[in-house]
């Protein structure tokens, strides 16, 4: 009955009538599963659960073959959250669940990632990427850039744009020291990038993951 009433709760979103919530998917007021009650007393994991709703509705929109979409969730659903009993074990098929999903649209020609995947601080493991530390911010409204070339700041101050799959950075002064990265895949937690109009590719890494 408790998995059946977690399966009715997505499908929910599948059919486009999101419920109200506090961060999850889904609504907290009304969790009654291991998952649902593991998900909610957890705010990085409510964080999982909504960004996961949020590629998984990407995909459908993208997808030509939804039907079969939508059976790859419920089975997930069941047989890989609903075995979960621990908060470690639910962030680790989160994040397989979600690197399956940004992998599977990197292969079908769709952007691998989301503005709020960007969010952060990055350090470039490879490649010769224009920064080897780079920043995204979000003030309300604005989109705050700071790199460390070379570890200098002069970047500092700057701006970014996240649109059909490219990062455009302006500095805050200089028009000519803008660059625009084309996001080329998303992998193991690791962004790849070019430069537009380039061919190397880059591979920036965020900072505190692994």
């Amino acid at each position: 009955m408790l998995l059946i009433r977690s399966i009715t709760a997505f499908l929910v979103i599948i059919l486009g009538g999101m419920v109200s919530a506090s961060a999850a998917s889904f609504d907290c007021s009304k969790a009654s599963s291991t998952q649902e009650k593991l998900i909610c007393s957890d705010q990085s994991l409510s964080v999982l659960d909504d960004q996961l709703a949020q590629i998984y509705k990407e995909r459908l929109t993208h997808s030509k073959v939804s039907d079969v979409e939508k059976q790859k969730q419920i089975h997930w659903l069941v047989n890989v959250r609903g075995k979960c009993s621990s908060k470690d074990c639910l962030r680790e098929v989160y994040a397989r669940r979600l690197e399956a999903l940004k992998t599977q649209a990197v292969e079908e020609g769709t952007c691998p990632v989301q503005e709020t995947d960007l969010v952060g601080a990055w350090v470039r493991r490879s490649g010769s990427g224009f920064f080897e530390e780079m920043a995204f911010g979000v003030n309300g409204a604005e989109r705050d850039f700071n790199s460390w070339l070379d570890h200098r700041p002069e970047f500092s101050g700057g701006s970014w744009a996240f649109k059909d799959c490219k990062i455009a950075i302006k500095h805050q002064t200089e028009a000519q020291l803008g660059v625009v990265f084309v996001i080329t895949g998303y992998r193991n937690g690791q962004l790849h990038v070019t430069e537009d109009g380039e061919t190397g590719e880059s591979i920036y890494r965020k900072v505190g993951k692994k």
